[in-house]
Parts: C-alpha cells; sequence; structure tokens
C-alpha cells in the first residue's frame, strides 16, 4: 500500500495524495460497489452521486475534514422526494482521534445562501463520535442518522455540512467531473475563510460533488 503525506491544492483544499505511479483511474459507480445494496429501513434514497474514485488508486487523493487547515466540507443539494431527511452517507476512508484520543465530527443540515454557497442557518446538528459505520461489507459509504431530521419538501434547495471539532477524518474523492447537477460540492479552510468562506470544488479540482447519498423517509 502506498505511503500517504499531507498535500496542499491550490486555495486551500487539503488532500491525502498516494506516493506513487500514476495507475489508470478506476471509479467506483451506482452499478458496483458505491451504491449500498438495500436500504433496508423506511427510508428511500433521494439525491446521491454514487461516483467515487477508490483510495487504493494512485490518482485518487482523499479528502481531508480538520487537520491542519481546519478544513470543512460541504455539498449542496436539490430534495426530490417530499418528507423528513434522516440521513446522510459519504463514502468515508479514515477518522483519526487528536492527541488526548478524542474524535468528532458534526454533520448539519443548513440552508443554502442566493449565490447557491452553504448557508449559515443550521436545521439540524448531528455529532459523531466514531468512524460511521459501512452501509455494506466491502464498501466505504458510512451512513450517519441524523440526531433530528428535517422536513423537506420536492424543490428544497439544502446543504450539508461536515465540521471536525475532534481529529481528523477523511473522504474518498468523487470521480472527475459534474456528477450531481443538482448541487455542488465546496470546502472551507484556513487559508480562503479571510476572502471568503465557500470555495467551489469546480474552481480547483477535476471534480465538482462529494460523493454523497440524502435519505428521506
Amino acid at each position: 500500500m502506498p505511503a500517504l503525506l499531507l498535500r496542499r491544492a491550490p486555495l486551500g483544499l487539503a488532500l491525502l495524495a498516494a506516493c506513487a505511479a500514476p495507475d489508470a483511474l478506476a471509479p467506483v459507480t451506482k452499478d458496483g460497489p458505491g451504491m449500498p445494496v438495500a436500504l433496508a429501513r423506511a427510508s428511500a434514497y433521494d439525491q446521491f452521486n454514487a461516483s467515487y474514485c477508490p483510495s487504493a488508486d494512485p490518482q485518487c487523493f482523499p479528502i481531508v475534514i480538520g487537520g491542519g487547515s481546519d478544513q470543512r466540507l460541504a455539498q449542496t443539494f436539490t430534495v426530490g422526494i417530499s418528507g423528513r431527511l434522516d440521513a446522510v452517507q459519504f463514502p468515508f476512508v479514515a477518522c483519526t482521534p487528536d492527541a488526548r484520543g478524542r474524535l468528532r465530527l458534526r454533520v448539519t443540515i443548513n440552508n443554502v445562501n442566493p449565490d447557491g454557497t452553504p448557508g449559515t442557518t443550521v436545521l439540524s446538528r448531528t455529532g459523531v463520535t466514531a468512524l460511521p459505520p459501512a452501509v455494506d461489507p466491502g464498501t466505504t459509504q458510512g451512513r450517519i442518522a441524523l440526531a433530528h431530521d428535517v422536513r423537506v419538501s420536492a424543490g428544497d434547495v439544502r446543504s450539508v455540512v461536515l465540521t471536525m471539532v475532534r481529529g481528523v477524518c477523511t473522504l474518498n474523492q468523487s470521480v472527475a467531473g459534474d456528477r450531481y447537477p443538482s448541487g455542488h460540492g465546496f470546502f472551507d479552510a484556513v487559508e480562503n475563510r479571510p476572502f471568503r468562506p465557500w470555495v467551489g470544488f469546480g474552481e480547483t479540482q477535476i471534480y465538482d460533488d462529494l460523493a454523497f447519498y440524502t435519505e428521506v423517509r
């Protein structure tokens, strides 16, 4: 397995870069292990970008949440099913506690500003203290049940924001292109924070979104 080094991308997006020779990109799509086999709950999958780039691929750089850049990640999405948003999923690679053994990831559902960036109005807040369990064996798709579900209607535009309070987590990146045209991925890091709080992935990366799912019941 190649060694991993922390690398800084333009405008502060923190990535983990695999030190190995480039190889063919091998995306995981909704027809492969990136799509959970079944949703054995009352919820239904609503919005998703199922295509992510496996961390074992040397061209794929897992995205850091937290770290020295205090980086936050976010994804905006357009609701397709009216009901109650009660869970989200992301392809987690790993989560590492801080020096005192503490780990806490804060997951919030927020509004979206008129300019399309994640807003500051928090509609739901959930604390995660361990690596979210995989939905199906052989996948990294971790499910986070929201502590407080959110009533949504088809056509609503919302954002999910991932913030590390303690420790560091990493996600598999999406494959190249705009895989989810009904929203966009963003990052916010110390380096760009004085200028603007959110920068779209599409401005600095070859992909436009996070890999993600939302669940509505």
